[in-house]
């Protein structure tokens, strides 16, 4: 009985070394070796957050050392010392960074584009507007997805053709569009 209690005790022992071994191989994996320091940053940001009372410069500090960490994607831990954020976190880190650029990028775009279109209509509204509907009604006329139709007393009708083989048609050409796309 006694062999089996010691055999019993190094299995369990040697279950959970092999389960410290896989939490800290995942966690490495996910942030890196920095990954103790920022998982204890963020329970600190928890356990602060939900916390009543007046905290709001204590979580401002703590904002300001996770707007560090995911900036630099360096964190200090608990020697002080500067420790790599890698592995997943990072990833997920530039992914942002990135997808942010991209949104300040196009978000700039369209003011500055909003800012020339204001300042011609300010111009001269009547002629802003007289060429925005004359580009509108050409994108619109101009589609060859829209079957339009003339009638007297310079009316126009626009209709989308309910013919099957005009759809067929239509639908094989976007498929053929989505190939080449998709090809190129």
């Amino acid at each position: 009985d006694l062999d089996k209690v010691t055999s019993a005790n190094a299995e369990s022992a040697q279950i959970i070394e092999k389960a410290k071994d896989y939490h800290n191989k995942r966690l490495i994996g996910t942030a890196g070796a920095g990954y103790k320091a920022l998982l204890d940053l963020l329970d600190r940001y928890d356990l602060v957050a939900s916390k009543s009372g007046d905290n709001k410069a204590e979580l401002k500090a703590m904002d300001a050392q996770l707007d560090t960490a995911f900036a630099k994607r360096i964190i200090k831990n608990n020697k002080d010392e500067d420790v790599k954020i890698e592995g997943e976190v990072y990833k997920m880190m530039v992914d942002a960074q990135s997808f942010r650029s991209t949104i300040l990028q196009e978000t700039r775009s369209k003011v500055e584009k909003f800012n020339n279109l204001s300042n011609k209509f300010k111009d001269s509204p009547e002629l802003f507007s007289a060429k925005n509907r004359q580009g509108m009604l050409q994108l619109i006329l101009g589609h060859s997805k829209i079957e339009k139709r003339y009638l007297p007393a310079s009316q126009l009708y626009i209709e989308l053709n309910r013919d099957p083989n005009f759809r067929k048609r239509i639908a094989a050409e976007k498929l053929d569009e989505e190939a080449k796309a998709y090809n190129e």
